[in-house]
């Protein structure tokens, strides 16, 4: 079983996201991938 802390994918949206010039919030983010892995999950 995979553990995935708040902080780390905080630190993965941050790299991945801020070279983009993505104008959303982190937070916005962060729900998103949230959302995607309890898809993944289901």
């Amino acid at each position: 079983m995979m553990k995935v802390t708040i902080e780390k994918l905080e630190a993965y949206l941050l790299d991945h996201h801020s070279r983009g010039g993505i104008d959303q919030s982190l937070f916005m983010k962060l729900v998103e991938e949230i959302g995607e892995v309890a898809e993944a999950l289901n």
